[in-house]
């Protein structure tokens, strides 16, 4: 199942490029990273370029689109079955991240919807900060209960994982 990782990038070239990293540890083999830009410089041009990591798709926007607009440009990129979004500022915690969405989905064929915990990490990557969304792994059906517990916890929008299926892409 191939995941595509979207990110709007603006202006923050460092934290991209331990993004990248992260990415390209990943042991998840059917992936690509979709980096839709809207920085005024060139600065995460040439950290995309100086890394060159297979499976990277970049889009540099020749005006900024704003937040909103640059995310869905880089969902437009994405050609993978599942759909994973993050910021320029994220970094995926561990090398089996997209494995573990990519099972996620296997195991829920139903699912169109997954969210992940938020773990913040300072500079020096030492954590700082763990909120757990969910004590365990969840699978709720659809309906009320799905919106009650999932949607209206997941106020951040990185972390979450999308099916690309009809409704999402209708409703998303």
């Amino acid at each position: 199942m191939k995941v595509s990782v979207c990110v709007p990038a603006y202006e923050r070239p460092e934290m991209l490029a331990q993004l990248i990293e992260t990415f390209a540890a990943q042991d998840h083999d059917d992936r690509e990273l979709c980096i839709s830009d809207d920085s005024p410089s060139d600065a995460v041009a040439r950290i995309v370029e100086q890394m060159a990591v297979p499976g990277t798709v970049y889009q540099r926007n020749p005006i900024n689109l704003g937040y909103a607009r640059n995310l869905h440009a880089a969902l437009s990129m994405a050609t993978g079955e599942v759909i994973v979004i993050l910021g320029d500022d994220d970094l995926f915690a561990s090398p089996a991240a997209l494995s573990k969405y990519a099972a996620a989905f296997d195991a829920a064929p139903h699912a169109d919807f997954a969210y992940s915990n938020l773990v913040q990490v300072d500079a020096s990557l030492h954590s700082t900060l763990l909120y757990p969304f969910f004590k365990s792994d969840v699978v709720y059906s659809a309906g009320i209960e799905a919106i009650e517990n999932l949607l209206l916890r997941s106020i951040l929008i990185t972390g979450i994982g999308l099916r690309r299926s009809s409704p999402i892409e209708r409703y998303y």
